[in-house]
C-alpha cells in the first residue's frame, strides 16, 4: 500500500522519539537537554539577569536602553496563549516627536527581522522591546551586536 509506505515511522524518527520520552523518565536530564523545558523553567533572577547583560551590552555599543519586566508568551495547541513572567529590554529612542520614535521602532523592527539572524522585537505603544526568555546566554552579545548594527545603520 503506497500510501501507509510513504506514512511509516523509520528507525530514526522512534530512535529520536525514544530518546526524548526517556527524557521525561529523569526532570534533571529533560531540564538540561531539552531546550524548551529548560527555557520556561528558568528562575526569575536568570531571566533578569539576562537583561542586565543586555542593557550593559547595548550601553557599550552606546545605545540606551531600560529593563522593564513583561509577560513572554508560549505554547500553542495544548498551550494557547499562556505566558511567563519575564524581562525585556526597551531600547531608548531618543526622538523629537512620538511620531519619529514610532517610525524609528518599526524600522529597526523589521529590518532586524531582514537579517541573516533575524531577531524579532515586540513593538508596543511606539517602543521597542527584546524579551530575553528565550535568548540564550552565548547569544547575548550577537543579539547586541545585531541590535547595534541596524540602530547605526538606521541612525545614519
Amino acid at each position: 500500500e503506497p500510501l501507509l509506505r510513504a506514512l511509516r515511522v523509520d528507525k530514526l524518527t522512534l530512535a529520536l522519539l525514544e530518546t526524548n520520552c526517556n527524557l521525561f523518565l529523569d526532570k534533571k536530564q529533560l531540564l538540561e537537554k531539552n531546550l524548551f523545558y529548560k527555557t520556561i523553567n528558568q528562575s526569575q533572577s536568570d531571566i533578569e539577569n539576562k537583561a542586565i547583560l543586555l542593557h550593559k551590552y547595548l550601553q557599550e555599543f552606546n545605545i540606551d536602553s531600560d529593563i522593564v519586566k513583561s509577560k513572554a508568551q508560549y505554547g500553542g495547541g495544548a498551550l494557547p496563549a499562556s505566558s511567563i513572567e519575564s524581562y525585556s529590554v526597551k531600547l531608548d529612542l531618543k526622538k523629537r516627536t512620538n511620531t519619529e520614535k514610532s517610525k524609528t521602532a518599526e524600522k529597526i523592527y523589521r529590518d532586524l527581522l531582514k537579517q541573516d539572524f533575524p531577531l524579532l522585537g515586540v513593538l508596543k505603544s511606539g517602543d521597542i522591546y527584546f524579551d530575553v526568555l528565550s535568548i540564550q546566554d552565548s547569544e547575548l552579545i550577537s543579539t547586541a551586536s545585531l541590535i547595534d548594527a541596524v540602530y547605526k545603520q538606521i541612525s545614519h
